[in-house]
C-alpha cells in the first residue's frame, strides 16, 4: 500500500469524494463484466492512472511482485471450478479435460480466472493511486460526512496511516536480526514459523510504543475537549468535482445498462 505524496497533478486536486465515485465506478465495471478484455482496458487506465499520480513503474512492480503467486493460483483455479455449462458463448465452452470427472478445465474458466486476476489489479492499482493522491485528513473528513462517528474515523484513517511506519520498522528489524546472523524465511515451514519469532517480539513492542506516544500526544494536544473536531482545511467540491462526479454516474448506470443486454460476458 502506498502513502500519501504532495503533488499538483489533476488527480491531487480533486476533492476526495471525486476520487471516491470515481474508484466506485472503476471497482463496479470491473464486476460488472466477466470479459478478460473489458477488465484488461480498465486495468490499463488504472495502471496509466497510477503513473500519471507520479507513482513509477518501478515501485508498481515492487508492489505486485509479491502477487504474482496468488494471481496464479487465482486463474489455475477458476479453469477448474466451472463447467462448460456455466458459460453462455460456444468457443467459453471448450473442453479441454476433466479431472476425476468432476473437475473440468475449460477455456471460459481460464478466461474468468483472467478476470478475476485483473479485477484484483485493478483494485490494487485503483486504491493506490487514491491514496497516494488523498491526504488522509481528507479520508477522516469523508468518512466524517458519510455520518461515521469522528472517533471511529479518527481510528481508521490513523491505521492507515502508520502501515507506512510498520512496514519500515519491520525492515530495520528484519535487518537488524539478519546482521546477528538470523536465518530468515529459510528451511521447511515450521522453521520459517519459528524464524519469524525474534521478528514478532520486537514489532510488539514498537507498536506498543508508538501506540503509547500516540496517545500522550493526543492527550498534549487537547483530543476530545470538543465535542466536533474542526478541520484545518475544509474539503469543498469545485465546477470540475461536480462534472466528474456526473460523469462517473452516467458511466456507472451505462456499465448497468451494456450488462443488463449481455455486453462483455463469457
Amino acid at each position: 500500500m502506498f502513502e500519501y505524496f504532495p503533488g499538483s497533478s489533476l488527480f491531487h486536486r480533486l476533492d476526495v469524494r471525486t476520487k471516491a465515485v470515481g474508484f466506485l465506478a472503476l471497482t463496479l465495471l470491473s464486476f460488472l463484466f466477466t470479459s478478460p478484455l473489458i477488465n484488461l482496458l480498465l486495468a490499463l487506465l488504472c495502471l496509466a492512472l497510477a503513473l500519471s499520480v507520479g507513482i513509477s513503474f518501478a515501485r508498481i512492480q515492487a508492489k505486485l511482485k509479491p502477487l504474482i503467486g496468488i494471481l496464479f493460483t487465482v486463474v489455475l483455479m477458476a479453469g477448474f471450478s466451472y463447467p462448460p455449462a456455466r458459460f453462455e458463448s460456444p468457443a467459453a465452452r471448450h473442453l479441454f479435460f476433466s479431472l476425476f470427472g468432476t473437475f473440468h478445465l475449460t477455456t471460459g474458466g481460464l478466461l474468468f480466472g483472467l478476470t478475476l486476476m485483473l479485477r484484483i489489479l485493478i483494485m490494487v492499482l485503483a486504491s493506490s493511486a487514491l491514496i497516494y493522491c488523498t491526504p488522509l485528513n481528507d479520508f477522516l473528513q469523508l468518512l466524517q460526512k458519510m455520518a461515521m462517528p469522528y472517533q471511529l474515523a479518527f481510528v481508521f484513517t490513523t491505521a492507515i496511516r502508520f502501515i507506512p511506519t510498520m512496514e519500515q520498522k519491520t525492515e530495520n528489524i528484519l535487518d537488524a536480526q539478519r546482521a546477528r546472523g538470523a536465518q530468515i524465511g529459510s528451511g521447511k515451514i515450521f522453521e520459517r514459523i519459528q524464524t519469524y519469532v525474534p521478528i514478532m517480539i520486537p514489532m510488539m513492542v514498537v507498536a506498543l510504543r508508538i501506540s503509547d506516544q500516540l496517545a500522550v500526544g493526543m492527550l498534549n494536544r487537547g483530543y476530545g475537549a470538543r465535542v466536533r473536531a474542526t478541520p484545518l482545511k475544509e474539503i469543498r467540491l469545485a465546477s470540475i468535482d461536480y462534472l466528474l462526479i456526473v460523469l462517473f454516474l452516467l458511466i456507472i448506470v451505462a456499465g448497468v445498462w451494456l450488462n443488463r443486454q449481455g455486453f462483455g460476458r463469457l
